[in-house]
């Protein structure tokens, strides 16, 4: 185990927090809420030399983000605080992971990422889980990280993050962006990502209808952390003609997609994503089809090239919200969403946002908003303004906030 590191205010070694009250969980403590933690303010960590790759800025399967600006610490205006976190997440450079990782670096802190990036086959699994494995492990003891943030998490097991924790004394937190007793609206529950649950300090979750499910489950801290967007590639982009219609649907194929989105096939409607093609058997639906999903910035550029984003919220993720809730309002054109309570605690009905309950009152409304261009313009507009105040980088705040009470 690391020896403790000691904070250091305005250039004063305070020595090595002690908790004189708070719940003891093995190894861990957590703080009252007194706002110190036990980051030292180190500044920038230089990465060792054996981890960079031949270009000398990049690292091989992984990137290391150095941090570009500071935060300030609650304890005095000349003080600053820094932490090193380490991110375990998908490749793509839209996933939830990747966003994380740049809403942490505008915080001021150091972060890593290694990439998920499993090679999985139909039949046979992921073939380089060990490689993946070994990868987040070794980054994480190289750089001696003060946070662990898992991404989903259904390859990393309870022994890969005890391991992790015995190294570093890392601080352990999971954000699964998926309902785990629901995978993909169906009855089947993520077991073996719930057997891990009792190793994370935190568990986060963007429902807040998990909450007590997840802790009868093992998680002994977990917190609410809606969905956000990420302003790099959620906002009003130009206008493109190859993606200009009335009504658009950017996502993958389900059942209830397909029952909700064949009500507007008489109307000028782009439908994008994956599995369309392959499972979609409305004729008139499948006219409406122009192309598998779509990645930055055309994703953002499609959004904000039509007059109405239609949102049909998955059932696993109902009541609450999904991730395009703040997504699309950020593009500034006009949702169109699910009815959720979720959803209208960010974006009233009417106000931010319009909402339906079935088929019919999807087509109603719709139709109602394409003729009237002052409301459905005036809605949208408030529903951009709404969302600002709902970013990765705030995320972030409330994860590093929660993080700093076991520090």
């Amino acid at each position: 185990m690391p020896a403790r590191r000691h904070q250091t205010l305005q250039g004063q070694t305070l020595g090595p927090v002690v908790p004189e009250t708070g719940t003891t969980r093995g190894s861990r403590q957590r703080l009252p809420e007194t706002g110190i933690s036990r980051f030292d303010g180190r500044g920038r960590h230089r990465c060792p030399p054996s981890l960079l790759n031949s270009r000398g800025g990049s690292f091989t399967n992984y990137d290391y983000c150095m941090a570009r600006g500071r935060r300030l610490n609650p304890l005095g205006p000349s003080t600053t605080l820094s932490m090193r976190v380490l991110v375990y997440g998908a490749d793509a450079e839209t996933a939830l992971g990747r966003m994380c990782a740049r809403g942490l670096e505008s915080l001021g802190h150091d972060v890593a990422y290694v990439e998920r990036n499993l090679r999985t086959f139909p039949l046979i699994g992921p073939l380089n889980l060990d490689e993946a494995h070994d990868r987040f492990e070794t980054t994480a003891t190289e750089l001696d990280v003060d946070a662990v943030l898992v991404m989903k998490g259904y390859d990393v097991s309870q022994e890969l993050l005890e391991q992790i924790r015995l190294s570093t004394d890392a601080v352990l937190c999971n954000w699964n962006p998926d309902n785990p007793y629901k995978i993909r609206s169906k009855e089947r529950v993520a077991t073996k990502y719930l057997d891990t649950l009792p190793a994370y300090d935190i568990v986060f979750t963007w429902g807040e209808f998990l909450l007590d499910r997840l802790r009868k489950d093992g998680a002994d801290d977990v917190r609410y952390l809606p969905f956000a967007h990420d302003p790099q590639f959620h906002y009003p982009a130009k206008a493109h003609n190859e993606y200009d219609c009335e009504v658009a649907f950017l996502g993958h194929y389900s059942p209830k997609r397909e029952r909700y989105l064949s009500a507007l096939t008489d109307l000028d409607f782009q439908l994008r994503g994956n599995m369309w093609r392959w499972k979609c058997f409305d004729w008139s639906l499948r006219r409406c089809y122009y192309g598998a999903a779509l990645g930055h910035p055309s994703y953002t550029r499609a959004m904000a090239s039509t007059d109405i984003v239609v949102n049909v919220v998955a059932d696993h993720n109902l009541p609450e919200h999904n991730m395009r809730t703040f997504e699309a309002p950020a593009s500034g054109s006009l949702m169109v969403t699910t009815r959720s309570e979720g959803q209208q605690q960010y974006f009233p009905d009417k106000e931010a946002c319009v909402m339906y309950d079935d088929p019919a009152e999807l087509q109603d409304v719709v139709a109602q908003y394409l003729d009237d261009d002052e409301e459905r313009e005036a809605i949208a507009a408030r529903g951009r303004e709404w969302v600002e105040g709902h970013t990765y980088e705030q995320r972030m705040a409330k994860l590093v906030n929660a993080v700093s009470e076991y520090k």
